[in-house]
């Protein structure tokens, strides 16, 4: 393996191809369930019954997400995988954007396959549409694809757009957008089943990255547009909600699933070797994968200096699977294989540096209050896991945390008294 193919590998932001690299390793066993199979399985027993099915967790969705997709791919389902943070900005996103998104992948599949004149609503809605951003229909295209994709270009390079949909339109386009949608869809469905296949599966990833009031308005107050698709629908769902809107997804019976981080240390601090295991394999998965699993661990001086090393890597991690990527990532920006120890405790030291100094006096009073097990704000505690200052584990007693500055924040002293 060269070493741009390793570069490339380690890169926290790349997305592996489960169908053609064996990048991939399955930490079920360390996760406590195979989470991906459950719902796959609930899929594939209800072909002709949509379902409605929503994934949280720390890390590894998106990896799980296209796990999925393969999966069901296999079993004779079609899927559509919308990854929305690559089009649009997540701190302001929309419902109506999201339907865009959707309408415009659909519609890729679909548009060469149905008569335009079986499409009821749709012609009317991208009209509406063009008329609020003022766009006119291109020149000599009657392609409702390439039309709706001007209208997501505008959006894209266009903040005052955006401003005019989240502000002015939205509870207008919302109804007649949802209903475009649901249309297309329902003949997407017909013409699946006509050439033999399973159904329609949408995976809506990214939406993990809401915050709790815009979860709410999604997920909550909009939920019911969720909910009503006729096929099979997955969404990515943020680790923490407010107890109004965990009350609504009760009340509406959707299935919410939780993807943890691994446990490598339990609440008396004892490792727990499976998922030290597992998360060894992941890497090494990474720096040898024209090796066999079996075959890796005894190869590891290829990769490390010691098997120490890679150990010391893994729990540094604290089972966060992108957070280790990102480690790895450093120690092969600043060496070839195998990786010296030296060169990790670099990367660490490096690493708590640059963090330590992003941490306000507020957040090390946050992090007192996590770390105690005292209540914490769900918007502070979702903002230290998402900035990885704190971690939250699950274990038979229920959830837990442990943060890489434990050290500093329980003996309560101020950041400015640490140099």
């Amino acid at each position: 393996m060269s070493q741009l193919e390793i570069f490339t590998a380690c890169n926290p932001s790349y997305t592996i191809c489960l169908k053609k690299e064996n990048y991939y390793v399955n930490l079920a066993e360390g996760r406590g369930e195979d989470v991906i199979k459950r719902m796959r399985r609930m899929i594939a027993l209800s072909p002709n019954r949509p379902t409605y099915q929503l994934l949280s967790g720390h890390t590894g969705k998106t990896t799980e997400l296209l796990r999925l997709q393969a999966e069901l791919e296999q079993q004779g389902f079609m899927v559509v995988y919308i990854a929305v943070a690559q089009y649009l900005p997540m701190e302001d996103i929309s419902l109506c954007e999201i339907w865009l998104l959707l309408l415009n992948l659909i519609l890729s599949q679909l548009e060469k396959q149905v008569d335009s004149h079986a499409l009821r609503y749709l012609p009317s809605t991208i009209i509406e549409l063009e008329k609020c951003f003022k766009l006119s229909p291109p020149i000599g295209i009657s392609s409702y694809k390439l039309r709706l994709q001007n209208v997501l270009q505008s959006l894209q390079d266009n903040p005052s757009q955006r401003f005019k949909l989240l502000n002015y339109f939205e509870s207008r386009l919302k109804s007649s957008l949802f209903t475009a949608v649901e249309e297309v869809i329902v003949l997407e469905v017909d013409r699946l089943k006509r050439s033999d296949k399973k159904g329609l599966v949408i995976v809506i990833d990214n939406l993990d990255q809401l915050t709790v009031n815009q979860a709410d308005l999604i997920f909550g107050e909009s939920g019911k547009y969720l909910r009503q698709f006729p096929c099979h629908t997955v969404y990515t769902f943020p680790i923490v909600a407010s107890d109004e809107l965990k009350s609504q997804l009760q009340d509406y019976s959707s299935t919410r699933y939780h993807l943890p981080n691994l446990v490598l240390r339990d609440r008396q601090g004892v490792i727990n070797e499976v998922g030290l295991d597992l998360l060894c394999q992941l890497v090494l998965a990474r720096l040898l994968p024209h090796l066999e699993p079996n075959q890796r661990l005894s190869q590891v001086t290829t990769a490390f200096d010691s098997h120490e090393t890679l150990t010391r890597l893994c729990l540094a991690s604290y089972g966060h699977l992108t957070y280790l990527i990102s480690l790895l990532y450093g120690c092969i920006q600043r060496q070839s294989l195998p990786i010296q120890a030296d060169t990790l405790d670099q990367v660490l030291e490096t690493v708590r540096e640059t963090r330590i100094a992003t941490i306000r006096d507020s957040d090390w009073h946050s992090l007192q209050l996590g770390l105690t097990g005292q209540s914490l704000s769900l918007d502070h505690a979702l903002n230290l896991m998402r900035r990885l200052l704190l971690f939250e584990y699950h274990d038979d007693e229920g959830n837990w945390f442990v943060s890489p500055f434990s050290d500093v924040a329980l003996r309560g002293i101020n950041k400015s008294l640490m140099f």
